[in-house]
């Protein structure tokens, strides 16, 4: 079994955080979203991980070095990016006859990946899908009903659809999968594509398409919001639950100041306060409800509220709420 980490978008909608950092390598409680993907694929024991890029691909590149494993491959798509589908072409000679594992590099999950593997491994499906309960009735659903093993038949992957089963529902799509390699028949080997396609018409074609039901914690950190509302869930949690998500080993208490920042006596701290790596904070300063990244300078007298705020002396104040 090897591993995908699809790590090429652009994260617009972080602006202007993504600016200077990509999205997979935003921190969320000082650990970037590609860390916690690799220390989570690593902790079920799969070594072999390959990882695309496109967007500050110099700067993951640069990020997984630090790894110094021969058994993270990395893909950097130039000069476009190829989609959800396209992603897998750099792979297909690496991946030839292995079953794969499939997460996105801006999610942040629990998924009992076992549990996922294992129902794919023994349900003989070309693809197994994690899958969350109920719909938002907006996006592609995944239809599916009950199977005797316990796991979901998925029907199909489409906004709406039309069926008198009432035992056939609407799901989230998790954004994790296991694949077999034969799903590559159905991607095609040039320019960009989507993998939703791809699987859609191999359902068409007959293949069985699996689901599996899972309830875990799961955050796309997608906007400022939803990056202070993943940080804030994750607080409350247990510290094993939480370094488990976060792809850690260690169980330590959560500490929100990093040790490599000096805190004033003077500082003012209201409600939930996150303060990264390296941060500046001047004397008299408040702060409430925000988050400050690695480097982050606060002058003397400021105020900072509902904000995640950026490094340097000119940093952004970008509001999550």
């Amino acid at each position: 079994m090897k591993a995908i980490i699809l790590a090429a978008g652009f994260g617009t909608r972080l602006r202007p955080i993504t600016d200077i950092i990509p999205k997979p390598l935003v921190p969320v409680l000082g650990q970037p979203l590609l860390a916690a993907a690799i220390g989570r694929i690593q902790s079920i024991g799969i070594e072999s991980i390959g990882i695309n890029a496109h967007y500050l691909s110099e700067k993951i590149a640069k990020f997984i070095e630090r790894y110094d494993r021969p058994s993270l491959k990395l893909s950097i798509e130039l000069p476009e990016i190829l989609g959800s589908g396209g992603a897998f072409n750099p792979f297909r000679e690496w991946l030839k006859s292995d079953d794969f594992l499939v997460l996105n590099g801006d999610i942040l999950t629990g998924i009992n990946f076992p549990n996922l593997l294992g129902h794919h491994q023994n349900s003989n499906a070309l693809v197994t899908m994690s899958l969350r309960p109920g719909h938002n009735g907006k996006d592609r659903a995944v239809w599916a009903k009950e199977s005797p093993s316990g796991a979901l038949e998925i029907i199909e992957i489409a906004k709406e659809f039309s069926t008198s089963d009432q035992h056939i529902k609407a799901y989230t799509f998790g954004s994790t999968y296991c694949a077999s390699s034969e799903l590559f028949d159905f991607i095609p080997k040039n320019g960009p594509s989507d993998i939703i396609e791809s699987i859609r018409q191999a359902l068409f074609k007959g293949f069985k398409v699996a689901g599996v039901l899972d309830q875990s914690f799961w955050a796309d950190v997608g906007t400022p919001k939803s990056l202070w509302d993943c940080s804030k869930s994750l607080i409350t949690l247990a510290s094993a639950e939480r370094s488990s998500i976060l792809g850690r080993t260690e169980t330590t208490p959560l500490c929100l100041v990093h040790s490599t920042t000096s805190i004033p006596s003077s500082l003012q701290q209201v409600g939930t306060v996150i303060i990264d790596k390296n941060c500046q904070i001047g004397r008299n300063v408040t702060i409430e409800n925000s988050i400050l990244m690695e480097g982050s300078r606060i002058l003397d007298n400021e105020t900072i509220s509902n904000c995640i705020v950026g490094p340097g002396p000119n940093g952004y104040r970008v509001f999550h709420s």
